[in-house]
């Protein structure tokens, strides 16, 4: 017979094979640390004890998984960076864990990377930079009991790359694409990727910049030179095409 609570309750095992007896609990024994009493009583009547200690341990946390804030350049908090090697903090990692690894998925690749806990902390970088493109980052722990748990994926992009597309001034009057107006007021359209968030522009060299007004196009922005009539020099006419600047959302400057 067996006892899990110091001998208060006792349950008998049955013969399964001789001398092996068996035993399995009916009911869900709680986590915890328990001490096993087995009581063996022989033909003559001689018995005999002994114990096991055990740990019933069926929990785990669900581990997390973000981007530095450092890393995520642009927009905070829209996992688009323009760092090639972004750093990633893990958390709700129990200490009783035996291994972490993060899974990246890749262009259909996956590589999975195990971790050590260094300075109290739980952080993955890549040790090489990321290409272009969208990253799926999951995160496993296991405990020396077995239990397994996974993060949600996390799906960061990295974008270090910003192109400007074309850039039109569109009265552009008298021959038509050679950039020569007789518009006191020049307006010009330049078309980007989707994803900018901004486009300056400078007629001047750089020493000032206006900003463009994105249209109900995606990737198109229009600035139109306000103020009065300028002369030739004030109004660009003797540059070929203004200088342009963007933005996008992870913070590329072009």
């Amino acid at each position: 017979r067996l006892s899990i609570d110091g001998g208060k309750t006792w349950v008998t095992a049955a013969l399964k094979a001789a001398g092996v007896w068996d035993y399995i609990w009916p009911d869900d024994v709680a986590d915890g640390g328990y001490t096993l009493t087995v009581e063996a009583t022989d033909e003559a009547g001689n018995k005999t004890t002994q114990t096991l200690d055990f740990t019933i341990d069926t929990t785990l946390s669900v581990p997390t998984l973000s981007l530095d804030s450092a890393d995520d350049s642009g927009i905070a908090g829209d996992n688009i960076t323009n760092v090639k090697t972004p750093g990633f903090t893990l958390n709700n990692i129990d200490t009783d864990v035996s291994r972490v690894t993060v899974e990246v998925m890749h262009n259909g690749i996956k590589q999975e990377v195990p971790l050590v806990q260094t300075g109290g902390q739980w952080r993955f970088a890549p040790t090489s930079d990321w290409a272009d493109g969208d990253y799926i980052l999951t995160v496993k722990v296991e405990d020396r009991a077995g239990n397994v748990k996974q993060s949600a994926p996390l799906t960061v992009t990295v974008d270090t790359h910003i192109a400007i597309d074309r850039i039109e001034l569109v009265n552009d009057s008298g021959i038509p694409d050679d950039n020569l107006t007789n518009e006191a007021r020049p307006h010009f359209q330049v078309t980007v990727p989707a994803d900018v968030n901004g486009v300056r522009l400078s007629i001047d060299g750089g020493k000032t910049w206006f900003d463009a007004t994105q249209s109900g196009t995606s990737g198109v922005w229009d600035y139109t030179r306000q103020g009065g009539k300028q002369n030739d020099a004030e109004t660009g006419l003797h540059h070929r095409y203004p200088a342009v600047r963007t933005d996008d959302y992870p913070g590329q400057c072009g």
